[in-house]
């Protein structure tokens, strides 16, 4: 009885003093995934505001949001070769990588977009190069364009002549089509915004290789943005963004979804990728759990992560707009 007693009053000092002094006791953090491929040149400052990243051949490309920011006429992409990458994720303090300049050839493009807010997707077929544009206009709908890649991946030429418009579908601001999949012959467009909150019944858009349109096929309600996806694999499964920052609560109105690890998933950063299918007919989400690559529990720095691309089965590389600042990184799956 004597020792009950004397447990209780521990317990009760304990908890007292959780609640009084709550810094002085540390919390566990995960290990952060994310391995960082430090980066030089302009590609590496925050004004690149890298939007998405697709290979080419052997050559990682990198689309920055307003290509026309750097050089001459319609501006640059850059890339980064498969040896500097491998080389760089393989060393434990690399040296910075200096992405190389692709010349981006798209005359009128910009100017032909109501309400032009950039580039937010990118993605090849063989010679053949895919993009998506924003256009911030009341409607939050999007543009893509085809192009040609040059041998050597050296300067990417897009048809001002191929541009077909997407409607909206959530109304939520800046919110457009992020995401291109290319799967057989056919090139699939997902809107960044599927939260059943803002988008109670979300399609996928799907054009043949010469952007003519084929049909709407369904999209699961999938909580917070959806900002890039990988290429698929022969069976039509691809990995995609999945990324909340609490900022955007009051535009998203998330709700915990079927992959929500617990209620503060809705309340605080969120940094995941989610698999899911093509099927031709319709894009499910897979069974099989995220993987989450938060830098922390619900603390740190929020990444805005709105590309990926996938390096062999080794894992995925991913790569941040300018918040907090541009980080290209390598996530390990094996």
């Amino acid at each position: 009885m004597k020792y009950s007693y004397i447990i209780k009053i521990l317990t009760f000092t304990l908890c007292l003093f959780l609640v009084l002094f709550p810094g002085c006791v540390k919390t566990p953090t995960d290990p952060d995934p994310v391995k960082e491929i430090p980066l030089s040149g302009p590609v590496s400052k925050a004004r690149a505001e890298i939007s998405g990243l697709a290979w080419c051949g052997d050559r990682l490309i990198l689309l920055p949001q307003y290509p026309e920011r750097f050089g001459p006429g319609q501006g640059r992409l850059f890339s980064i070769s498969r040896p500097e990458i491998e080389k760089s994720i393989k060393g434990s303090e690399p040296p910075p990588v200096t992405p190389a300049e692709i010349r981006f050839i798209a005359p009128g493009i910009a100017e032909a977009v109501p309400g032009y807010d950039g580039y937010e997707a990118i993605a090849f077929y063989g010679k053949r190069v895919y993009l998506a544009i924003e256009s911030n206009t009341g409607s939050h709908g999007g543009y893509l364009v085809r192009g040609i890649v040059s041998p050597g991946c050296d300067s990417v030429h897009v048809d001002r002549e191929s541009m077909v418009k997407i409607p909206g579908q959530s109304g939520v601001p800046n919110a457009s089509y992020e995401t291109l999949v290319i799967a057989g012959k056919e090139v699939v467009a997902i809107h960044e915004a599927c939260g059943r909150n803002v988008n109670a019944r979300p399609v996928a858009h799907v054009f043949d290789l010469d952007l003519r349109y084929l049909r709407a096929v369904p999209f699961p309600n999938v909580e917070y943005r959806i900002t890039d996806a990988a290429a698929p694999d022969s069976r039509g499964r691809f990995r995609a963004i999945n990324y909340f920052w609490k900022g955007d609560m009051r535009d998203y109105k998330p709700e915990p979804g079927p992959h929500a690890r617990n209620s503060n998933d809705v309340v605080s950063s969120v940094e995941r990728l989610v698999l899911f299918r093509y099927t031709g007919r319709s894009v499910e989400i897979m069974k099989e759990a995220p993987l989450y690559i938060h830098s922390t529990s619900g603390a740190g720095e929020s990444r805005n992560w709105e590309g990926i691309a996938a390096l062999d089965e080794l894992g995925f590389l991913l790569v941040t707009d300018r918040f907090p600042r541009t980080i290209l990184g390598f996530v390990r799956i094996n």
